[in-house]
């Protein structure tokens, strides 16, 4: 159920009491949203790398594997994550895509003002929780959330 004042107050109340319980179902799905993490992030590598060595520009190499990092991301996501293949995939994926296009705002700030005060590439990998977490927070709460029709 989302909040009056729209989803992202909602997702950010329901995120900070996540987990208080202490319930090992809550803690197996970050476990699972981690590893999907991991599979999408080397699916990408590996279609760049592909792509790269049929001699495609690095920039158009990257939105394509980009993008089937995401497909593999929500594919999953939906499927084993978040437990939600039943359910109609269209407002699942324009949701998804839309957590992942704030994912990387979030993200691009993070890297942007860290690198202020640290190596780009530490400021980087700074920003790696702050991502997982907000993708986290948006796919369990607002993507892949049950709702009654």
């Amino acid at each position: 159920m989302m909040d009056a004042n729209g989803p992202m107050r909602s997702v950010v109340l329901r995120c900070l009491s996540y987990g208080r319980a202490g319930k090992m179902a809550d803690y197996a799905q970050v476990v699972r949203f981690g590893a999907v993490g991991v599979v999408n992030t080397l699916a990408d590598i590996a279609v760049f790398w592909l792509l790269i060595k049929a001699s495609l520009p690095p920039a158009i190499a990257n939105v394509l594997s980009y993008s089937c990092g995401v497909v593999v991301s929500f594919s999953l996501n939906r499927v084993w994550t978040f437990r939600r293949a039943g359910t109609p995939v269209f407002g699942q994926l324009w949701r998804f895509v839309s957590v992942n296009i704030g994912s990387l705002v979030v993200s691009t700030a993070a890297v942007g003002l860290g690198a202020l005060f640290m190596p780009p590439l530490v400021a980087k990998l700074a920003s790696f929780p702050l991502s997982f977490a907000w993708n986290f927070c948006f796919s369990r709460y607002w993507v892949f959330i049950h709702r009654r029709g």
